[in-house]
């Protein structure tokens, strides 16, 4: 079938609250001369990505692309806290917002259209609030946000609102994990929407219910209320032991945390030694670890725990955002391309020859990945594991087509079928399929190429490669 269980909810969704790049944040998704560099790529599991330290209203043009072309909103962080910062620039910048006057699209703030506008030239999509202080201006930032809201789509554009959610309905800090009666005006006011990702402070176990509720009774989405996980502190366990099997349980959505600088998933990705291509070989793992379960398989997930180690031995026992919620795909048009490039490598190839001999980051021009990583089914499409019956799949750094990676299968197997895409393409008989592909051993690739239509998706057709 077009997913992996046609029973589980669509309506779940997931969001990246993290930075993505390396421990510093000049440079952060900027193209540089480095292999090292934050490449994810298990975008078809992510339905938003607020860049954590990517301040108002500042997103990399790189960042930008990769997940615009995966179908994912980004977005950039306003952080304010009571721990010592100075939060004067934020205090300027809700007055700024909650200053009322008329604009050409008929609204009461003097500003909703200007941001709105800046937002749509420079591509940014959301804006995420850490108020971990007294925000100012309460009733009019609620206000100003729902404006933006109903003003967006006037200006062809969308508007979306990350919101930390510690603060009670007046501005003061609250740091409890349920949305109720005295916060909910952060998420609908008047009947209207005022954020549309409610990021729950991390000890909501046993509340769930409370927040669904709440959601749902001022006219709300209760999938907009999303559980938080801080991946800094907890890894994957969340706050306590049965923090999954509750939110199972419950119609809301997820949203990781952690950390300030550096994605966790990346900063983990240690366990294989410290080289470039190390790193990003364990980053991978580790990717397909945390979205599709320990056997890195999304049709074959573990039962739900609380892992708080990332190392392999314990990740090979959780069950992954796919046992909780679909992959997505943008790939609806043809011509497709893919020469799975991560947007990395210790050189550039062109046609399979070096043409830049350094290191080299660019996210941006990073391809389309699988949808799945990785759908391995036997002969009697059963789901296996890779090294016990199902071929090896991966990406190598040590050839490429195009850039600076390639998708690479090895291992032996009786047969392996590897689902790669979700797509949804008009394709007619004068449709041409070009596939280029390298053997390092042996003569014969022993591949197929196989697809399905949609109506009859398990139903096979195969091409010989």
């Amino acid at each position: 079938a077009t997913q992996v269980d046609p029973e589980m909810t669509q309506d779940r969704k997931f969001s990246l609250c993290t930075p993505m790049g390396i421990s510093d944040t000049y440079w952060q998704q900027l193209p540089r001369y480095v292999a090292d560099g934050d490449n994810f790529s298990m975008w078809s599991y992510l339905d938003s990505y607020c860049g954590w330290s990517l301040s108002w209203i500042r997103v990399p043009g790189a960042f930008g692309d990769v997940a615009h072309k995966n179908g994912v909103p980004n977005g950039c962080t306003l952080f304010i806290d009571s721990w010592g910062s100075d939060n004067t620039e934020a205090g300027k910048i809700f007055s700024m917002l909650a200053t009322k006057g008329s604009n050409e699209l008929g609204g009461q703030y003097a500003n909703s259209v200007k941001l709105l506008k800046f937002m749509k030239y420079y591509g940014v999509d959301g804006l995420c609030v850490n108020p971990e202080a007294t925000v100012s201006h309460a009733d009019d930032i609620q206000n100003f946000f729902a404006e933006c809201f109903e003003l967006a789509p006037k200006l062809d554009w969308h508007f979306h609102v990350y919101w930390y959610g510690t603060s009670g309905n007046d501005g003061y800090m609250d740091l409890g994990s349920t949305l109720n009666s005295g916060k909910s005006d952060w998420f609908m006011k008047d009947g209207k929407q005022v954020i549309d990702v409610y990021f729950l402070n991390y000890n909501w176990a046993g509340s769930l219910g409370t927040s669904v509720s709440t959601a749902k009774s001022v006219g709300g989405d209760s999938y907009d209320v999303y559980a938080g996980f801080d991946i800094q502190g907890n890894w994957v366990k969340g706050a306590g032991v049965g923090y999954w099997q509750d939110l199972a349980n419950y119609p809301v959505s997820i949203i990781f945390w952690g950390n300030h600088t550096t994605d966790m998933i990346y900063q983990n990705a240690t366990e294989d030694g410290s080289s470039d291509v190390a790193v990003q070989g364990c980053y991978l793992r580790k990717q397909e670890q945390v979205f599709s379960g320990g056997n890195r398989n999304p049709a074959l997930t573990p039962d739900y725990h609380s892992i708080a180690s990332s190392a392999d031995a314990a990740m090979k026992d959780f069950h992954g955002i796919a046992k909780l919620l679909p992959a997505r795909s943008t790939m609806n048009d043809l011509p497709f391309v893919t020469y799975f490039n991560l947007g990395s490598g210790t050189c550039f190839r062109q046609d399979g020859e070096v043409t830049f001999d350094q290191k080299w980051y660019n996210v941006g021009v990073q391809d389309y990945m699988p949808t799945w990583r990785w759908w391995i089914t036997d002969a009697d499409d059963e789901p296996i594991v890779m090294g016990e019956g199902a071929i090896n799949c991966g990406f190598t750094f040590d050839d490429s087509w195009f850039a600076g990676t390639s998708m690479k299968f090895n291992g032996e197997t009786a047969l392996s079928n590897v689902r790669l895409f979700k797509t949804d393409f008009d394709v007619t008989a004068n449709d041409e399929v070009t596939f280029v592909y390298k053997i390092n051993n042996g003569v014969k690739s022993h591949m197929k190429l196989f697809w399905s239509f949609v109506g009859s998706e398990d139903e096979f057709h195969y091409m010989d490669v």
